[in-house]
């Protein structure tokens, strides 16, 4: 009777002990959840910033090559401006010098003309008379007045040619003037389009600088954050590994039937990651396939993740014992649940593109005893 008491006491002891084990396990794991869903929420934040930046720094970089065609113009229309009124100003100049030549032959012949008058009609330049009163004859008088008179006429018509060359210059000195007050106020009008461009311009690139540094930033953030993803999930792990005499799937670890149908797109080892351009390792294959298309178990176990890992996007993630656990991810639907045993070949989720993914693909692990290994030589 005594052994048997004893034997009831310590099984009653064993499922107190089993339950207050299970809570503890069960609160641990979910604490560890939360911490992992307040990740996830930075980790969308982040992806939602780097998005924007992307967005903004498209747009400013269209902008900024439109400026940057208006500067290039406006430079050259400066140039041009510039050579134009360099070319007028020498023509200005030449029609200034001509002026200038015409006025002093003008202002000359003037004078010579003035004092010729003055000796002849007030002074009676003795050369004149005497040229007079030698003719013979009133006849040859008239004739020697006639030839004097054309003199002082010639004199007339060369004045009167100066004149009308002085006014030609003059009317074109003014035209000059005006082009080159036009050209000149054109020069000024294009430098101070080309500064503002100029400022534009600048503006533009530093805008693009900062919209970088903030897209680094974030992606530095993203990058943390998704390590803290991979942290936790090894914690959750541990968790359950620790709890794993109660927990685990009492499976042998064989897996025998291939995830999805199509080919492998990128696989198993380091690579380009094809969003960050870094040099990473990748911790499983990724299998191409359709969007939607069906996602298979690939052994008999239980589901032990059915949620969103960060990067991985939606997720499932399957304890087929013996410390072997297969990962499905980027799923666009999961049908099943935490804690659901599943059948080799049964279907677990749809193909998609969540998380960090350039498209719809399956994103396949194998991690034994926690550590990832080559899935296409692991599944037979």
């Amino acid at each position: 009777m005594t052994s048997k008491r004893s034997i009831v006491f310590f099984l009653s002891l064993f499922l107190c002990f089993y339950l207050l084990f299970s809570r503890a396990l069960s609160s641990s794991i979910s604490d560890k959840k939360a911490e992992l869903n307040d990740i996830r929420s930075q980790i969308r934040s982040s992806k939602e910033k780097i998005e924007k930046a992307n967005k903004e720094e498209r747009e400013l970089s269209g902008k900024l090559r439109k400026n940057q065609s208006l500067l290039y113009a406006a430079q050259k229309e400066v140039d041009k401006a510039a050579l134009n009124l360099k070319v007028t100003e020498k023509k200005l100049k030449l029609l200034k010098s001509e002026l200038s030549m015409s006025e002093k032959r003008h202002k000359k012949h003037q004078i010579e003309l003035e004092k010729r008058l003055q000796q002849i009609y007030e002074d009676m330049d003795p050369s004149y008379i005497s040229v007079l009163t030698e003719v013979k004859s009133f006849s040859e008088f008239l004739n020697t007045f006639y030839y004097l008179q054309m003199i002082v006429e010639d004199d007339f018509l060369v004045l009167k040619k100066i004149r009308l060359e002085k006014a030609e210059i003059a009317k074109k000195k003014v035209a000059v003037e005006k082009r080159y007050n036009q050209v000149l106020k054109l020069k000024k009008q294009l430098n101070e389009k080309e500064s503002r461009m100029t400022t534009i311009v600048a503006d533009q690139e530093y805008l693009i600088a900062l919209l970088n540094d903030e897209r680094k930033e974030y992606s530095a953030r993203l990058v943390q954050l998704e390590d803290n993803v991979q942290e936790i999930q090894a914690e959750i792990q541990s968790i359950i590994n620790k709890g794993s005499y109660y927990t685990s799937y009492s499976g042998n670890g064989n897996l025998s039937s291939w995830p999805a149908r199509g080919p492998v797109t990128s696989s198993f080892g380091w690579r380009i990651h094809p969003i960050y351009g870094e040099w990473r390792f990748h911790s499983g294959v990724d299998i191409g396939s359709d969007y939607g298309s069906p996602i298979y178990s690939a052994g008999d176990g239980v589901v032990i993740t059915s949620d969103w890992l960060g990067g991985y996007g939606y997720t499932v993630m399957i304890d087929h014992g013996g410390g072997v656990v297969s990962l499905y991810a980027h799923c666009s639907k999961i049908l099943i649940s935490y804690g659901q045993h599943v059948k080799r070949g049964e279907t677990i989720a749809l193909v998609g593109s969540t998380g960090n993914s350039t498209g719809p693909h399956l994103h396949f692990e194998v991690r034994q005893s926690g550590v990832a290994v080559d899935p296409s030589g692991f599944v037979n």
